[in-house]
């Protein structure tokens, strides 16, 4: 309540140090989370230099918050799916005692994650990060199938061709995928462009983990 109009801005001075409030809006772009677009880490550049000589900045207001939030939720993902992901391959390696299951399913995965990108991007224009790193997790699950198959490969002595496996899972599978994928496909009546996104990129995401088990896996002759 002490500040006052001076120079353009609202200022005070207390105990000889001054105190200076500086309002902006941001655009559209500008309030964009998880954008490139995103105007904070703008600001942040440009006020931290001057931070000298006693100048310091406290920045107040939702886009400062949302953006911290955002960040710090983005570095908890990054840090659980590398542990995730270290143990996994542990789990593998320990169950199979050979890393072909483990570069199968990370290929199965990858597959199923440059398809989905491409499909989704073809649909919207663009992909939201929220999409990416949702569907992504769930394309992740999709591992079960590779999971599936390689447990049979490994363990089923009466299962001695990929022919075989694939009669034995197709059934299981393809029930889970189809129960599985109208779930997904209702939120494409959701009045939400992201939540649309989420349903496209994971539906054929995990159409496309399906067909790599089914089809690409029993192509090949596995030792």
């Amino acid at each position: 309540t002490k500040l006052q109009p001076k120079d353009g801005v609202l200022a005070t001075s207390f105990k000889n140090k001054w105190y200076v409030m500086i309002r902006g809006e941001l655009s559209v772009e500008g309030a964009k989370l998880a954008s490139k677009e995103n105007a904070v880490p703008f600001i942040y550049e440009k006020c931290f230099p001057l931070e000298k000589d006693g100048v310091r900045f406290v920045f107040y207001g939702t886009p400062f918050h949302s953006y911290k939030s955002s960040t710090s939720a983005s570095n908890e993902i990054s840090i659980i799916s590398t542990i995730s992901l270290l143990a996994v391959i542990v789990i593998f390696f320990l169950i199979f005692k050979s890393f072909l299951p483990l570069i199968s399913s990370a290929l199965a995965i990858f597959i199923s994650i440059g398809t989905a990108f491409c499909v989704t991007h073809l649909i919207f224009g663009n992909i939201h990060l929220i999409t990416l790193v949702f569907g992504t997790s769930l394309i992740g699950s999709c591992i079960d199938y590779t999971v599936h198959y390689f447990i049979n490969w490994k363990c089923s002595v009466e299962l001695d061709s990929s022919e075989k496996i694939r009669k034995r899972l197709f059934s299981g599978l393809f029930l889970a995928l189809i129960s599985t994928e109208l779930s997904f496909a209702l939120l494409l009546f959701a009045p939400f462009a992201i939540l649309k996104q989420m349903a496209v990129f994971s539906i054929v995401g995990m159409l496309s983990s399906f067909l790599t088990v089914m089809c690409l896996f029993t192509s090949y002759k596995f030792p």
